[in-house]
């Protein structure tokens, strides 16, 4: 499920896991320039607000990121995990 409709140059969505356990969150930027975007993910069922990283390149500097303001290196990828 594509997530962030409003940055043509972030590609973001979301593996809902249908149980009780984790979802996995993706974050590509596909430019240059490093990029902030804001995920609202409360009307899927996330209640939490922040991603635990599981996977980066560049490597995240922290080991979990906010929904509300999440920067993304350029030609960033993240994967990590919400609740």
């Amino acid at each position: 499920m594509s997530l962030d409709r409003d940055d043509p140059n972030v590609l973001a969505f979301l593996r809902k896991n249908p149980g009780n356990g984790d979802s996995v969150l993706v974050v590509l930027n596909m430019s240059g320039e490093p990029r902030t975007v804001k995920f609202d993910l409360a009307s899927l069922g996330i209640k939490g607000s922040s991603a635990k990283a599981l996977l980066g390149a560049p490597e995240p500097a922290q080991t979990s990121m906010p929904l509300a303001n999440f920067a993304i290196a350029p030609f960033g990828v993240f994967v990590g995990s919400v609740r």
